[in-house]
């Protein structure tokens, strides 16, 4: 005979647990529920009574079918603990109850929350520091307040998010704090808090991005490294992996003030448990496409667009030690622009080259000794690129090309026109006057071309004021002249009340 499978039996222990005074603040449709992250703790902490060498800072294929309601009027709740060794040394567990369904009154078993502790799991995938500590494209901010009372309604005690909440079509981006109260106290996997609040930042993504309210059903695998304590303010970075009909997948990383990684879930499945009845209010889903590069960009290599003052608290971390020696001597406000940069050079670089995602961000270098132009490092087997940097009080743009490039980024006021006649000729004044526009665009328009042509000729912005001419003012192409040479065309697009101008293939003039 062959080998059988080895059998293994299933071990039940009864579990009294004690209601937290908190638990009534989490609840779901007005409906105290034990949160997800209390069902792991409550396993966690009986593996380690019963086994104490087992690794309970590994997790894997933790699934939540069922909540287990909360009684107001108990102050404890009968369930029961179930394990079953694995054969790679892991031990699968549960979380389960009683209930009473049917006019019949017939009792049946109902899984709470089902996970397995330890054994053979894969390790982490490389997540470089750059893509954690900031995101691509236009943001919203949620403020906390507005979040507990019209999008995750829970109480004061499950308000983990402290900040306002950063989101984008790329994820999103929480400050999220371990409360100090007595509930809070951390048990064998940390303190909960930090990472259920990144499950309140990825259901009020779901709202926004996928249009329903999605709430944590699994987890492919979870592993902490460095237990999360309470009193403690954390930074959970929630990036959507994929979404579809049937549930929306993200992966969580939640990292301490210093950039070190305390935890990651990863494969974070999230479905509308409300079956339709739940729906995100009208104000919060998001109606306009993310930034949409079009023709403007013409034949460049890529773009990306960053804002500059939504970054994690540890964004420096991901400078290279050359970026980090310019950083020195900055005030805070250029020092914000300049990280941002940096980090929208690195997301550049990583969208042009293969496999770009597993490369250090400490390695990916921007900067070069005695130049003031940007760089990108050659992607493998590809050619050398050109890049392009600019940003303003919003936003950075980073732009790489296979010629020399320049880009530029203005808020929309009417601050160029009021100075207009240092940077135009009589010429130039007199074509923003009869530009088919507002006079304050027009001239804004020119202003932001000669950035932009100086940047793409490395040559000084007061230098682009007298050699470049602006000799058609459009509102999505313009043509300008260096040195009463070769036409170029500038070409426009606005973001958000902000202009962005690209410049390419200028002639030597």
């Amino acid at each position: 005979m062959g080998d059988l499978p080895r059998i293994t039996a299933t071990a039940t222990q009864a579990l009294t647990l004690g209601v937290q005074s908190s638990w009534p603040d989490h609840h779901f449709q007005g409906r105290p529920v034990l949160p997800a992250v209390e069902a792991m703790q409550i396993l966690a902490a009986r593996m380690r009574a019963d086994r104490p060498t087992l690794d309970v800072h590994t997790i894997s294929n933790a699934r939540f079918p069922k909540f287990l309601a909360i009684a107001p009027d108990r102050d404890s709740v009968e369930t029961r603990c179930e394990t079953t060794d694995q054969e790679d040394g892991g031990v699968q567990t549960a979380l389960t109850s009683n209930v009473t369904v049917g006019a019949a009154r017939i009792r049946r078993s109902v899984t709470h929350a089902e996970l397995c502790f330890g054994g053979t799991v894969a390790p982490l995938p490389p997540m470089p520091l750059d893509l954690l500590a900031a995101m691509e494209g236009i943001c919203t901010n949620v403020d906390p307040e507005v979040i507990y009372r019209e999008l995750v309604p829970f109480g004061p005690r499950f308000r983990s998010i402290c900040r306002p909440l950063v989101i984008s079509a790329d994820g999103a981006l929480a400050r999220v704090r371990a409360p100090a109260h007595a509930d809070a106290y951390p048990g064998p996997l940390g303190s909960g808090f930090p990472l259920d609040g990144a499950f309140h930042a990825a259901c009020v993504w779901g709202q926004r991005f996928a249009r329903r309210v999605a709430f944590p059903v699994a987890i492919a695998r979870r592993r902490i490294l460095i237990p999360t304590r309470s009193d403690a303010t954390y930074t959970a970075r929630v990036v959507p992996v994929t979404v579809d009909a049937a549930q929306l997948i993200v992966d969580i990383w939640i990292l301490d003030g210093a950039g070190n990684l305390c935890e990651a879930a990863l494969g974070v499945a999230m479905r509308d448990v409300s079956r339709g009845a739940w729906q995100p209010p009208d104000w919060i889903v998001e109606n306009q496409p993310d930034v949409d590069p079009g023709a403007w960009t013409g034949n460049c290599r890529g773009i990306v667009i960053m804002e500059r003052d939504h970054l994690a608290d540890f964004a420096a971390v991901a400078l290279t030690s050359a970026e980090t020696q310019r950083l020195a001597g900055m005030g805070n406000k250029r020092k914000t622009g300049y990280i941002a940069g940096r980090l929208a050079l690195k997301r550049l670089w990583r969208k042009l080259a293969d496999n770009g995602h597993q490369r250090p961000s400490t390695t990916i270098e921007t900067v070069v000794d005695d130049a003031s132009r940007p760089c990108l490092p050659a992607a493998d087997n590809a050619p050398p690129m050109y890049a392009a940097l600019s940003h303003d009080d919003r936003f950075c743009v980073a732009v790489a090309h296979d010629t020399p490039v320049g880009i530029d980024v203005e808020p929309i006021c009417a601050r160029a026109l009021r100075a207009q006649h240092l940077f135009m000729d009589a010429s130039e004044q007199a074509r923003v006057k009869v530009a088919a526009m507002d006079n304050a665009a027009a001239a804004l328009r020119v202003w932001s071309i000669k950035e932009a042509a100086a940047k793409t000729l490395d040559m000084a912005l007061v230098d682009a004021w007298e050699r470049i001419r602006v000799i058609r003012i459009g509102d999505e192409e313009s043509r300008f002249e260096n040195n009463g040479g070769k036409v170029t065309t500038a070409r426009h697009t606005t973001v958000e009340g902000h202009l962005i101008t690209l410049v390419t293939d200028v002639g030597s003039g």
